[in-house]
């Protein structure tokens, strides 16, 4: 019976490579795309062209142009090099991407090798996090949120070996904060597991080391900024709060791995038979409330990245005690490992290569062909990559903080009224997050040129002849 079990772990672990790496051909074709596929992609390589310029990423953003790039320093910089590097393009930081979610799995699986002392479940529910459709969704995109989630996972794994290593853990959670400054699941887990387990002064000297890494950087950040990063960091979100995206951001995820909150329940009540509560357990937990940055405007399925990581590690956790059981109960695991990969084998057969769009190259070839430098675009990668400068670099965030935060917006309208901006593009399902004068001054002043199948650019806008 028990080379049964191992043997379905076999399976399941050989399952979930397969189902990852057919994940990663796919999200690799996709990383291959010579455009912006998501809206923050654009906005990270212009921050990435301005530091190779010698400029900094937290300008003023009241000017225009309004730079705002709200996440901390450590991405930018690490892809303006690789714009030093390859020039002004999305591939290599997206490869950077690709490979820290390979880098998450592994960690994951060092994790659940020391937990469960198996192999075989460390590498089937590593796999399993890359098999996710949260997962796969984001994986092949210029975003901070696995860059960061890796550098989280490393931290996690220097504490889970040794917690004495007080300053490297704090080093590597200070990097991930300063990535995507929301991961503090991690470090919050970390801290109340030393409490928990009567290492009190472990426990203080992680929070200074901590504390004092990261005031010290945001100190220094304030100092180089002039003050914005700050703002950057806690004050580009003055849109109301919807609490009902809470909920439903849990109810997906307990939809989509169902099989995993199980073996999650399995472990909470072997942490409450054992009076005990385990740092896959913490880690679960706090990672559950950080989704709760989900109800901003804006927010989307990457908030709930941290939350799969963390679910695929307290779900192997309580995967090792279903081995431990007796009997005929030992069915249970092999049950349980063949219907994790059942699913598995359905979803990679889903998966598809995305066409490449040649209406965003000819928006790219249109914003090239324009004289002046400035171009209003709610893609601002196009902007970019057209070696053209983007008026406002964030128009979401732009327009929230005009509806929300008591911005004006005149500065813009004027140019519009007096047609100094020579091309504006802007998706016509977005309209309504522009103000109302600067959508009037629009249509007053400018005439469509044409419409694009390209995301976020659809409407192109000229100024009308005097």
């Amino acid at each position: 019976m028990r080379k049964l079990v191992h043997l379905s772990l076999v399976a399941l672990g050989t399952v979930a490579i397969s189902c990852a790496i057919w994940a990663l051909v796919t999200v690799v074709q996709r990383a291959t795309l010579p455009y912006q596929i998501d809206y923050e992609e654009g906005n990270i390589l212009n921050a990435a062209v301005r530091i190779t310029h010698g400029l900094s990423p937290y300008p003023n953003p009241h000017a225009l142009p309004s730079i705002i790039n709200p996440y901390g320093p450590v991405l930018y910089l690490v892809e303006a090099l690789l714009v030093k590097l390859f020039g002004v393009v999305f591939m290599p930081g997206r490869i950077l991407v690709i490979v820290s979610g390979i880098v998450i799995a592994i960690l994951i699986a060092t994790i659940l090798r020391r937990e469960t002392r198996s192999s075989a479940i460390g590498v089937g529910f590593g796999a399993l996090f890359l098999c996710s459709p949260f997962v796969q969704f984001w994986w092949p995109l210029l975003r901070v949120d696995l860059v960061g989630l890796a550098l989280t996972l490393a931290g996690l794994t220097v504490f889970h070996r040794d917690p004495r290593r007080v300053w490297m853990t704090a080093i590597l959670f200070v990097l991930a904060v300063y990535t995507k400054h929301t991961l503090i699941a991690a470090p919050t887990a970390c801290f109340v597991w030393s409490l928990l387990n009567q290492q009190k002064r472990t426990a203080v000297r992680f929070a200074a080391a901590c504390f004092a890494l990261g005031a010290g950087a945001l100190a220094i950040g304030e100092i180089f900024t002039h003050g914005v990063l700050a703002f950057a960091l806690f004050r580009t979100h003055p849109d109301p709060y919807l609490w009902s995206a809470y909920p439903n951001a849990l109810a997906q995820v307990a939809e989509a791995h169902s099989l995993l909150v199980i073996l999650v329940m399995i472990l909470l009540l072997e942490d409450h038979r054992a009076r005990k509560v385990s740092l896959p357990a913490l880690y679960l937990i706090f990672a559950t409330l950080a989704v709760l940055t989900i109800g901003k405007a804006g927010s989307n399925s990457n908030h709930l990245l941290e939350l799969v990581a963390a679910l695929c590690l307290a779900a192997g956790t309580g995967f090792k005690y279903l081995l431990e059981l007796a009997g005929a109960w030992r069915f249970i695991p092999f049950a349980i490992a063949l219907l994790l990969a059942i699913p598995l084998v359905d979803h990679s057969r889903s998966l598809e290569f995305e066409p490449q769009s040649s209406a965003c190259e000819q928006v790219i070839n249109l914003i090239r062909e324009q004289r002046g430098t400035y171009i209003l675009s709610e893609n601002t990668g196009a902007v970019v990559l057209a070696g053209k400068t983007p008026l406002i670099s964030n128009p979401f965030v732009y327009t929230q903080l005009v509806k929300y935060g008591g911005w004006s917006d005149d500065q813009l309208v004027m140019m519009l009224d007096r047609r100094q901006i020579p091309l504006v593009l802007i998706d016509g399902s977005r309209r309504q997050l522009w103000s109302k004068t600067v959508m009037s001054a629009l249509h007053d002043n400018y005439r469509v040129l044409g419409l694009y199948d390209c995301r976020y650019a659809g409407l192109a806008f000229v100024p009308r002849n005097p």
